[in-house]
């Protein structure tokens, strides 16, 4: 048995890459809707099978990918510069407050991560059951990804309030960790709503949908100068 990837078309336009599976018998097209014709029929994409010449190359390929990753890219970078502008304000208010921001956040970032890690799985699922045509299950893996943003969230707010603590613990002065802590609950606030949206946000990447959470994130960073000037 012998395999060829090809391109699927209906209505004169891409609807995704197809296997073409030489058998003994008959070749059989696995493409967007599953295998054989008839799951093409039934996700509306009637399928046709290109001539070897319009397969798919390298460059259709590389532009498929920069289409879903340039978005992604644009997102996380738009994260990075609103930590650096808030640092770049911050420094501006003094040096101690400036220590205050620098310590205070430390933790939270790795909070963060951690359960950013554990959320990462949203975008896993949701892909396989998508890519196996079950709605249901996808629907399910992005309530189940909402839930436990909120309950990260909750759980890294919880452990906010004992940052003073903590930072006494690990030898920092009292007056360093009091103004830390004070930076450090104030993130905690923030971190159910900053997980339920990396959650969402996962989600969409996953289904190809990567633009929408680029975009709120070049919003928030377009407000976030002016509301660092109000409540600074």
């Amino acid at each position: 048995m012998e395999y060829s990837l090809h391109s699927v078309r209906a209505q004169d336009r891409t609807c995704g890459l197809g296997i073409l599976v030489h058998g003994e018998r008959s070749n059989v097209v696995v493409g967007p809707g599953g295998a054989g014709w008839g799951a093409g029929v039934r996700r509306g994409c009637l399928m046709s099978v290109a001539g070897t010449d319009a397969a798919p190359t390298l460059l259709r390929h590389g532009l498929f990918t920069a289409r879903l990753a340039l978005p992604i890219i644009v997102a996380r970078a738009a994260l990075l510069l609103m930590v650096t502008v808030d640092t770049v304000m911050v420094g501006r208010a003094g040096a101690a407050e400036l220590a205050y921001f620098g310590l205070g956040v430390a933790p939270q970032v790795t909070l963060m991560l951690v359960a950013v890690g554990g959320l990462q799985a949203t975008a896993v699922l949701a892909a396989q059951a998508l890519g196996a045509n079950d709605a249901f299950r996808a629907g399910a893996v992005a309530r189940a990804a909402l839930v436990h943003g909120v309950l990260l969230g909750l759980a890294i707010l919880v452990l906010s309030r004992f940052a003073e603590g903590f930072f006494l613990a690990v030898g920092q002065t009292p007056d360093l960790s009091a103004g830390a802590a004070r930076v450090c609950g104030a993130f905690g606030y923030g971190m159910p709503g900053i997980l339920v949206f990396v959650a969402g946000n996962l989600f969409l990447e996953a289904t190809g949908r990567p633009k929408t959470g680029m975009l709120i994130m070049l919003l928030a960073n377009l407000i976030n100068v002016p509301l660092n000037a109000v409540f600074g």
